[in-house]
C-alpha cells in the first residue's frame, strides 16, 4: 500500500477539528511548495509551487476553509436526510402501499405493501396487481412475493440497486410492455 509523500524538513500545518493536513517546504534551490491531504487519502489534494510566502499561506488557508465548508455541508446534509426520513416514517403505517416504476422501452409497475415497521426498518411484500387496458392497480393483501426487510430512505424504500418504491395512493398507474 502506498504511503503519503511527506517532504523532508517540511512544516506540518493541521487543525484539530478537521481531518486534513498540509505540509509546507522549501526545495534545495529555494522554491516554495505546499501539499495537502484530506481524510485518509494517500494522494495529495494539491501539491503546488508558489512565488512567495504570502501566496502559499493564502492557498493553505483557503484549502482549510474549503475542507471546513465541505465538512459542514456534509453534516447539514446528513441532518436534513434524517429529518426527511423521520417525516416520511410518520406518513407510513402497516398496510401502506408502495409502487415502483422502472424499465427500458417499457414501463414496469410493481406494488408492495408494508407488513411491519420497526424503527426505520420495514418489512414489505410484493402484492398482485389488477391489469385493465394499460393500467395496473394494486390488490391490497394479495401477496405474491417473499417478505423483504428494507431501510426507509428520505423519500422511499430501496428495493434493489436500481429500483426504489415510493408511497402510493393506490390509484391505477399506466404501464406498458414490449410484448404488445
Amino acid at each position: 500500500m502506498n504511503k503519503r509523500y511527506i517532504p523532508e524538513n517540511s512544516k506540518e500545518i493541521k487543525r484539530d477539528d478537521l481531518t486534513a493536513v498540509a505540509y509546507t517546504y522549501e526545495s534545495l534551490n529555494g522554491a516554495l511548495y505546499a501539499l495537502a491531504y484530506s481524510g485518509r487519502r494517500n494522494k495529495p489534494d494539491f501539491h503546488y509551487r508558489f512565488e512567495n510566502e504570502e501566496k502559499r499561506s493564502n492557498a493553505v488557508a483557503k484549502y482549510f476553509q474549503r475542507i471546513e465548508a465541505n465538512a459542514q455541508y456534509k453534516q447539514e446534509h446528513k441532518k436534513r436526510q434524517k429529518e426527511l426520513q423521520s417525516e416520511f416514517l410518520n406518513k407510513i403505517k402497516v398496510g401502506s402501499i408502495f409502487s415502483t416504476c422502472w424499465g427500458y422501452d417499457q414501463t414496469n409497475i410493481e406494488w408492495y405493501q408494508i407488513t411491519q415497521i420497526k424503527g426505520c426498518a420495514v418489512r414489505l411484500r410484493q402484492i398482485a396487481a389488477k391489469v385493465e387496458n394499460s393500467e395496473t392497480k394494486p390488490m391490497k393483501g394479495m401477496f405474491i412475493g417473499e417478505e423483504l426487510k428494507r431501510i426507509i430512505r428520505s423519500t422511499g424504500i430501496r428495493i434493489d440497486n436500481v429500483v426504489t418504491a415510493h408511497l402510493s395512493d393506490g390509484k391505477p398507474k399506466y404501464y406498458s410492455s414490449c410484448g404488445r
